[in-house]
Protein backbone atom coordinates (compact mmCIF):
# COMPACT_ATOMS: atom_id res chain seq x y z
CA UNK A 1 0.00 0.00 0.00
CA UNK A 2 2.90 2.40 0.68
CA UNK A 3 3.87 2.37 -3.00
CA UNK A 4 0.40 3.63 -3.96
CA UNK A 5 0.71 6.48 -1.46
CA UNK A 6 4.10 7.40 -2.96
CA UNK A 7 2.40 7.97 -6.33
CA UNK A 8 -0.47 9.90 -4.77
CA UNK A 9 1.82 12.13 -2.75
CA UNK A 10 4.54 13.01 -5.26
CA UNK A 11 3.26 16.61 -5.40
CA UNK A 12 3.57 16.87 -1.62
CA UNK A 13 7.20 15.85 -1.88
CA UNK A 14 7.89 18.78 -4.18
CA UNK A 15 6.62 21.06 -1.41
CA UNK A 16 9.33 19.78 0.94
CA UNK A 17 7.59 17.02 2.86
CA UNK A 18 9.49 13.86 3.68
CA UNK A 19 8.17 10.71 2.06
CA UNK A 20 7.43 8.97 5.36
CA UNK A 21 5.64 12.04 6.75
CA UNK A 22 3.46 12.40 3.66
CA UNK A 23 2.59 8.69 3.51
CA UNK A 24 1.79 8.48 7.22
CA UNK A 25 -0.33 11.64 7.23
CA UNK A 26 -2.28 10.80 4.07
CA UNK A 27 -2.86 7.22 5.14
CA UNK A 28 -4.03 8.40 8.58
CA UNK A 29 -6.46 10.89 7.06
CA UNK A 30 -7.80 8.30 4.61
CA UNK A 31 -8.46 5.94 7.54
CA UNK A 32 -10.17 8.70 9.56
CA UNK A 33 -12.45 9.62 6.66
CA UNK A 34 -13.36 6.00 5.87
CA UNK A 35 -16.32 5.98 8.28
CA UNK A 36 -17.35 2.36 7.66
CA UNK A 37 -13.78 1.00 7.33
CA UNK A 38 -14.39 -0.57 3.92
CA UNK A 39 -11.17 0.78 2.39
CA UNK A 40 -13.00 3.31 0.21
CA UNK A 41 -14.20 6.88 0.66
CA UNK A 42 -17.79 7.57 -0.28
CA UNK A 43 -18.92 11.00 -1.39
CA UNK A 44 -20.52 11.57 2.00
CA UNK A 45 -17.51 10.30 3.98
CA UNK A 46 -15.44 13.21 2.70
CA UNK A 47 -18.11 15.91 2.47
CA UNK A 48 -19.47 15.23 5.97
CA UNK A 49 -15.95 15.48 7.41
CA UNK A 50 -15.47 18.85 5.71
CA UNK A 51 -18.81 20.17 6.94
CA UNK A 52 -17.65 19.81 10.54
CA UNK A 53 -15.39 22.78 9.73
CA UNK A 54 -18.11 24.76 7.91
CA UNK A 55 -18.05 27.53 10.53
CA UNK A 56 -20.64 29.76 8.89
CA UNK A 57 -22.94 26.82 8.00
CA UNK A 58 -23.37 27.87 4.37
CA UNK A 59 -22.89 24.26 3.13
CA UNK A 60 -19.74 25.33 1.30
CA UNK A 61 -16.13 24.83 2.25
CA UNK A 62 -14.22 28.11 2.25
CA UNK A 63 -10.47 27.94 1.76
CA UNK A 64 -9.90 29.00 5.40
CA UNK A 65 -12.25 26.20 6.51
CA UNK A 66 -10.33 23.73 4.34
CA UNK A 67 -7.12 25.00 5.91
CA UNK A 68 -8.59 24.52 9.42
CA UNK A 69 -9.71 20.98 8.49
CA UNK A 70 -6.25 20.12 7.18
CA UNK A 71 -4.44 21.68 10.14
CA UNK A 72 -6.60 19.62 12.50
CA UNK A 73 -6.08 16.36 10.60
CA UNK A 74 -2.87 16.45 8.54
CA UNK A 75 -0.99 19.70 9.18
CA UNK A 76 1.92 18.69 6.97
CA UNK A 77 -0.36 18.70 3.90
CA UNK A 78 -1.93 22.16 4.30
CA UNK A 79 -0.24 23.65 1.22
CA UNK A 80 -1.23 20.71 -0.96
CA UNK A 81 -4.81 20.78 0.37
CA UNK A 82 -5.17 24.45 -0.52
CA UNK A 83 -3.85 23.79 -4.02
CA UNK A 84 -6.33 20.93 -4.36
CA UNK A 85 -9.14 23.17 -3.07
CA UNK A 86 -8.36 25.91 -5.54
CA UNK A 87 -8.58 23.41 -8.41
CA UNK A 88 -11.99 22.16 -7.26
CA UNK A 89 -13.23 25.76 -6.82
CA UNK A 90 -14.00 26.19 -10.51
CA UNK A 91 -15.89 29.49 -10.13
CA UNK A 92 -12.99 30.96 -8.11
CA UNK A 93 -15.10 32.31 -5.25
CA UNK A 94 -12.74 30.77 -2.65
CA UNK A 95 -15.41 28.26 -1.59
CA UNK A 96 -16.09 24.68 -2.66
CA UNK A 97 -19.80 24.24 -3.28
CA UNK A 98 -21.58 20.88 -3.19
CA UNK A 99 -21.88 21.04 -7.00
CA UNK A 100 -18.13 21.63 -7.41
CA UNK A 101 -17.41 18.80 -5.00
CA UNK A 102 -19.75 16.50 -6.96
CA UNK A 103 -17.81 17.22 -10.17
CA UNK A 104 -14.51 16.51 -8.40
CA UNK A 105 -15.83 13.28 -6.86
CA UNK A 106 -17.18 12.03 -10.20
CA UNK A 107 -13.81 12.78 -11.81
CA UNK A 108 -11.97 10.68 -9.25
CA UNK A 109 -14.60 7.91 -9.22
CA UNK A 110 -13.46 6.45 -12.53
CA UNK A 111 -15.54 3.29 -12.33
CA UNK A 112 -18.70 5.10 -11.21
CA UNK A 113 -19.30 2.97 -8.13
CA UNK A 114 -19.79 5.95 -5.82
CA UNK A 115 -16.56 5.30 -3.91
CA UNK A 116 -13.00 6.55 -4.21
CA UNK A 117 -10.24 4.05 -3.66
CA UNK A 118 -6.59 4.85 -3.18
CA UNK A 119 -5.82 3.75 -6.75
CA UNK A 120 -8.53 5.99 -8.22
CA UNK A 121 -7.26 8.92 -6.20
CA UNK A 122 -3.71 8.14 -7.32
CA UNK A 123 -4.81 8.19 -10.96
CA UNK A 124 -6.52 11.54 -10.37
CA UNK A 125 -3.36 13.02 -8.83
CA UNK A 126 -1.28 11.66 -11.72
CA UNK A 127 -3.66 13.37 -14.15
CA UNK A 128 -2.86 16.69 -12.49
CA UNK A 129 0.64 16.46 -13.94
CA UNK A 130 -0.83 17.93 -17.13
CA UNK A 131 -3.06 20.51 -15.41
CA UNK A 132 -1.61 23.98 -15.98
CA UNK A 133 -3.26 25.43 -12.85
CA UNK A 134 -1.76 22.68 -10.71
CA UNK A 135 1.65 22.99 -12.32
CA UNK A 136 1.65 26.76 -11.83
CA UNK A 137 1.76 26.21 -8.07
CA UNK A 138 5.01 24.32 -8.46
CA UNK A 139 6.31 26.75 -11.08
Amino acid sequence: MASVWVLVLLPALTLGYTLNEAINDASSLYTKLDSNNDGFLSKTDIWDAFLVYDCNHDNKIAMDELKDFTLANVPSLVDLALIWGSLIDTNHDSRISPAEYDVYFATVDQNGDGKNGVLEFGAYVASLATNSAFLAFFG
